[in-house]
């Protein structure tokens, strides 16, 4: 069987990324000739660092990604937090509301311990509606309930 991988658009987070990128830029360039004369070298210094702080941050953190197989699933939520799941620890999979009352539904999986996995690339909301959203739910359906 084919690997199924679901990412999210994240406009949001790629322009998040290039303001940060364009501020540590700016900062890095002319940064000093700014900030020096007016504020002193702490001022410069601690927001030069600031700004690599929350670029390192949106690198970091960039939005996940879920691949579903015959075997399984793997979570990717950043660059350093990753999880896999086998079928056979899943106890449920549905659709719910991930932030109470906005609109703003996903999938989750419920495992068998009772923890609950949020699989991300897997989401729909008014403000970035995804019409194949329901089609992909189904898609992961059929592979969960094939290795049952």
């Amino acid at each position: 069987m084919n690997e199924l991988t679901f990412a999210p658009v994240g406009h949001h987070r790629r322009a998040t990324a290039a303001a940060c990128v364009t501020v540590f830029a700016v900062l890095g360039a002319a940064g000093s000739d700014l900030l020096e004369p007016r504020w002193g070298s702490a001022a410069y210094a601690a927001s030069f660092g600031a700004a690599a702080l929350l670029t390192l941050y949106v690198w970091i953190t960039r939005v996940g990604s879920t691949t579903v197989t015959a075997t399984g699933f793997a979570v990717e939520r950043g660059r350093l937090l990753k999880r896999s799941v086998p079928w056979a620890d899943v106890a449920s999979i549905e659709v719910a509301d991930r932030y109470r009352g906005t609109g703003f539904r996903a999938v989750r999986a419920t495992l068998d311990n009772g923890s609950r996995v949020w699989l991300p690339g897997l989401e729909n909301s008014i403000r970035s509606e995804d019409p194949e959203f329901f089609d992909k739910f189904d898609q992961i359906m059929d592979r969960w309930e094939q290795s049952l």
